[in-house]
C-alpha cells in the first residue's frame, strides 16, 4: 500500500455530518429556558388583555343593543310621542 493512502483514509471521516450531530449544533435553534419563561408570560398577559378587551366589547354591544331596543318598543308603542298640550281656560 502506498503511504499516502493513509493521510488520505485518515482524512475522510468515518460517517458524513448530519443535522442531528451534536458537532454541528446551531445555536439559533437550542432551547433557551429563560426565553421560553419570557415568552409564556408575554402569551399569558396577552391572553388576558384579549380576555378583558373581549368582554368590553360584548358589555357595550349588549347595552347597544339594549338601548335600541327600548328606542324602537317606546317609538312603536306611541309612548315617546309628547301629548298635545291643553288650553287652559282663562277667566273672564
Amino acid at each position: 500500500m502506498p503511504a499516502d493512502f493513509m493521510l488520505r483514509a485518515s482524512a475522510i471521516p468515518a460517517r458524513p455530518l448530519t443535522l442531528k450531530d451534536p458537532t454541528m449544533r446551531n445555536p439559533w435553534t437550542t432551547k433557551n429556558p429563560f426565553m421560553s419563561m419570557w415568552l409564556s408570560a408575554a402569551n399569558r398577559a396577552a391572553g388576558s388583555a384579549k380576555g378583558q378587551a373581549t368582554a368590553a366589547a360584548k358589555r357595550n354591544v349588549a347595552t347597544a343593543q339594549a338601548d335600541v331596543t327600548r328606542q324602537v318598543l317606546d317609538f312603536w308603542s306611541g309612548k315617546g310621542i309628547a301629548k298635545a298640550a291643553t288650553k287652559k281656560k282663562t277667566r273672564r
